[in-house]
């Protein structure tokens, strides 16, 4: 998993590559334009133009509705989800930009993790922009504007938020909102429509671990409440515990 995320991170940089030319050439606009012809609009994406509003601080957990969830364990992964969900480990990449009919058919949740300091080993200069971790990794990512690029750090976040942007339906209604528990914190962006709902989580925890649940909710079933109970399952199994 960590080749297919690496070559779909480091695709983007060809791109980045252009950037420095048009940024020695001019400045701020020139910049947000050449985003918005190579990647597309806040029109086209929506999620590029929204940032963090507002945070959500050790939420109350729905326990009737826990308690009706089905347990799943991978080597990186614990977490509780739907029993009629399709549930699929490290294939997010793929699956984000190339419709598969056998998982388009019901709701899904695709799960993604990456080891601590995983994006900074990637990307080492990074260090020197003061991006230390995957949690300032993620927060720079998740609240990069590309209506307010002003330099090519801002325009590099820009293009890493669009690797990370599933899809959300029609692009139409999509919120973003900060999250915080007492083991996890990170972001959850979501679209709420009438047949469909979407939610994508990325989250870090004490040990900069770093997880993403993205999940495609057909029938529009969950809410973000029930979306914030599935996620406080979340976490690295001990050693001990997980699965060979």
């Amino acid at each position: 998993m960590k080749k297919k995320l690496t070559k779909v991170l480091l695709i983007s940089l060809f791109f980045i590559l252009g950037i420095f030319f048009v940024a020695r050439l001019a400045g701020p606009n020139i910049l947000r334009l050449y985003v918005d012809l190579g990647i597309g609009s806040c029109r086209e994406i929506p999620l590029l133009c929204t940032t963090a509003e507002k945070e959500i601080l050790n939420p109350d957990i729905d326990r009737q509705y826990l308690n009706t969830l089905a347990p799943y364990r991978f080597t990186n992964i614990e977490i509780r989800l739907p029993k009629e969900f399709t549930v699929i480990n490290e294939q997010i990449t793929r699956v984000y930009y190339k419709k598969k009919k056998r998982y388009d058919k019901g709701s899904v949740a695709y799960l993604l993790y990456e080891e601590p300091h995983f994006f900074v080993d990637l990307f080492p200069s990074l260090k020197r922009l003061s991006v230390n971790n995957n949690v300032d990794f993620l927060n720079h990512t998740m609240q990069a504007n590309a209506s307010a690029i002003r330099n090519i750090k801002d325009t590099f976040f820009v293009i890493v938020k669009t690797v990370f942007t599933p899809g959300f339906g029609g692009q139409k209604n999509i919120s973003l909102i900060k999250y915080s528990d007492v083991q996890k914190k990170g972001f959850i962006a979501f679209s709420l429509g009438d047949q469909d709902n979407y939610f994508d989580c990325n989250l870090t925890d004490k040990e900069d671990n770093f997880f993403k649940v993205y999940i495609k909710d057909r029938g529009a079933v969950l809410d973000l409440k029930k979306v914030i109970t599935i996620i406080s399952t979340l976490k690295k199994p001990l050693v001990t515990d997980a699965q060979p």
